[in-house]
């Protein structure tokens, strides 16, 4: 089973996987998870990158496509069959981070050509994103929490810049009814892990789970 979380920096992903984590290992759950870059010398290479040249969005999307790439080959395809494995960000972040945020459906078209060898390997081998959650929040607290986190962020964001990222983030997941919406502003976190792992044992189980807003 592959779970994927999404949404804007800051926005409470890693805590929530943190907690999901803590539900998996206490019901004796296996699990793999990946962050964006996947921990090998590539993927530390990769986030060095990212982080210390001056890249336009287009080599952005290379090296996320790179990175997914390594994370598709030897993490999901070993694993999918017996484990559980949590992706706090995939393909999707790369179509709103790079893509629409920069140019729109034409980047989208771009960001989709990038990544085309992985996504046709996953059809091929019949494997897919089985859950995806998209994590909502508090704009004004989420532009907090970045601040909080030093230099880089200050420099990378301002409110209006992770105000449209949210805007075009929930605009792409909208039209999708697999996606499932978790607010963070609504639910405690006990209580949105909770409705996650619910998720995740439906779907175990061979049921149909639904996209309602939580």
């Amino acid at each position: 089973m592959i779970i994927a979380f999404e949404g804007v920096d800051g926005v409470g992903k890693s805590t929530i996987i943190n907690e999901l984590v803590d539900r998996l290992i206490a019901n004796g759950e296996k699990y793999v998870i990946c962050g964006s870059f996947p921990p090998t010398q590539l993927g530390y290479d990769l986030e060095w990158h990212l982080k210390n040249d001056q890249l336009d969005w287009q080599t952005e999307a290379h090296i996320f496509a790179l990175a997914r790439r390594q994370i598709f080959t030897d993490f999901i395809v070993s694993n999918y069959e017996d484990s559980i494995v949590i992706l706090d960000r995939f393909i999707d972040s790369s179509y709103v981070y790079q893509g629409l945020y920069n140019e729109g459906l034409k980047g989208y078209e771009i960001v989709r050509q990038i990544n085309e060898p992985t996504l046709n390997d996953m059809y091929n081998f019949g494997i897919k994103v089985d859950l995806t959650f998209y994590i909502t929040g508090d704009m004004g607290e989420v532009f907090d929490r970045l601040m909080s986190r030093g230099a880089d962020y200050e420099l990378k964001y301002d409110l209006f810049k992770i105000s449209e990222l949210y805007d075009i983030y929930y605009s792409y997941f909208n039209i999708d009814n697999e996606v499932k919406f978790i607010d963070n502003t609504k639910l405690p976190l006990d209580k949105s892990v909770e409705k996650i792992y619910k998720e995740i044992k439906k779907l175990k189980r061979g049921g149909k789970t639904n996209g309602e807003t939580a």
